[in-house]
């Protein structure tokens, strides 16, 4: 068994597309017109799902992982309001998982984060 889909609700369909395919840069794998828009997210599928009722937002957060966290932050902080900066969550000896969190247009909690190597000691 693997997870194959994370469905979130949007209240606007458009406007969601538009921010995690152009802000975020997902690509688009398919629709069903009016309801869905399925998107790339690295071999899990996001399918966004249009609702007739406001999401309740913080019930979940998505989490991107990126190559280089910090370079992926300086890039969206004009594009996004991050409510933190990167900073590390966890890590080990040699390497910290930096992570920084945002929103989405309906409020649904985001983050992306990254492995950043420890200075040698």
């Amino acid at each position: 068994m693997r997870l194959a889909n994370v469905i979130i609700l949007v209240s606007d369909l458009d406007r969601a597309e538009r921010f995690y395919r152009d802000t975020l840069g997902l690509k688009e794998t398919g629709r069903i017109e009016g309801e869905f828009v399925f998107l790339d997210a690295g071999g899990v599928a996001l399918a966004i799902r249009a609702t007739g009722r406001a999401p309740v937002p913080g019930d979940g957060e998505l989490s991107f992982e990126v190559p280089d966290v910090l370079s992926a932050y300086e890039s969206l902080r004009s594009r996004v309001a991050f409510s933190r900066a990167p900073r590390a969550v966890t890590g080990s000896d040699t390497r910290d998982l930096y992570a920084a969190n945002f929103s989405d247009p309906d409020g649904h909690l985001l983050s992306i984060t990254g492995w950043v190597a420890k200075p040698p000691r």
